[in-house]
């Protein structure tokens, strides 16, 4: 469903792109593959980037959403849901700025995957990065667990085979009461060397001077093993802190 007005573009006028190269870099609002509530859908949000270091016109850029995921048709139904934008004249050159389509409020009729398309109408002289893609996903209620701190000692040194206490600062939003939920934390290593040792050989060569049957110089070699030395490294861990339950609907942040 759109509810949006594009009265205040209609005298807007562009200069050609043809000698400019402007960049859709990121999609600031919906964020791909993240869930959002099915009544607090934000305004969409781009980031521009002039991958020229000569200043750029302004150009009008679009948006569309619709239903189920299009990332393979690379496009919207006609009808979808969509507004125009305009990107700053004079942007610097290789310099980023951010587009928010405050004219679209977008009202979906369904819950489950959207598809939201970022372009330029008129593509410049790079047009492979003049248009993005990618899918998001619209609960009703958003159900989110929040993962906000914990209070692990980072500093202290552990041993194994000793307990570690951890408490999580863990928030949740429209979360059902009987509805039970897991919170755990796993640790990895983060320097993979663990030990390293060394073997040194003491090698000495004496030149006799004298030959052999076939005339070669009799060489004498005498090898000695020193002692081997050895270092155990005490690797750092990375606690990594995860939130998980036995719903689709749920999306952790953490």
């Amino acid at each position: 469903m759109l509810l949006s007005s594009l009265a205040g573009l209609a005298g807007t006028a562009t200069a050609t792109p043809a000698t400019d190269d402007l960049a859709i870099e990121t999609g600031l609002m919906p964020l791909p593959g993240v869930h959002y509530d099915f009544n607090l859908l934000p305004f969409p949000e781009i980031e521009i980037r002039n991958d020229l270091g000569t200043p750029a016109d302004a150009r009008q850029i679009k948006v569309d959403i619709c239903e189920g995921d299009r990332t393979v048709q690379q496009n919207c139904p006609a009808g979808s849901a969509s507004a125009l934008g305009l990107t700053p004249n004079n942007l610097p050159g290789y310099e980023a700025v951010s587009v928010r389509f405050s004219t679209l409020y977008f009202y979906p009729d369904n819950t489950g995957i959207h598809t939201v398309v970022f372009s330029f109408p008129a593509t410049d002289i790079d047009p492979s990065d003049d248009k993005l893609v990618y899918t998001f996903i619209v609960d009703n209620p958003l159900r989110d667990l929040i993962v906000n701190d914990h209070d692990v000692d980072t500093d202290l040194i552990y041993n194994s085979e000793t307990p570690i206490a951890a408490n999580l600062d863990v928030a949740a939003r429209s979360w059902l009461g009987l509805e039970n939920f897991t919170i755990g934390w796993t640790m990895h290593i983060i320097e993979p060397l663990v030990a390293e040792a060394e073997d040194c050989v003491e090698w000495q060569s004496n030149h006799t001077g004298d030959g052999d049957q076939f005339g070669d110089e009799i060489v004498i070699h005498n090898r000695t093993d020193l002692d081997s030395t050895s270092i155990i490294h005490h690797s750092p861990y990375d606690m990594r802190v995860t939130v998980d339950n036995n719903s689709d609907q749920n999306f952790a942040d953490i």
